[in-house]
């Protein structure tokens, strides 16, 4: 939900920071359910699809709404990484 109502907000304001909050609502996501890196294929559709939305390509804010949800998702990839990959 948080995910939506971040990316409305990018869509409303047109204000890159929001981005950031996209990111933390998807990383916040992954950590209870790893179907929520299908948001980041969505997020991507949605941008391409949308020709006045085409412009966030260029912008570094959306990137840096990724790495935000990397970062936030690190520690299971690095838990992972020690344990055979167990749960992936």
């Amino acid at each position: 939900s948080f995910v939506l109502f971040f990316l409305a907000k990018v869509l409303e304001t047109g204000r890159g920071v929001w981005w950031l909050a996209v990111g933390a609502a998807v990383g916040a996501a992954l950590l209870s359910k790893y179907t929520a890196m299908f948001f980041g294929a969505a997020i991507l559709i949605w941008l391409a699809a949308v020709p006045k939305l085409r412009r966030w390509f260029l912008s570094p804010w959306p990137y840096l709404g990724g790495l935000v949800a990397f970062a936030l998702f690190s520690p299971v990839i690095l838990w992972n990484a020690d344990h055979h990959w167990v749960s992936f």
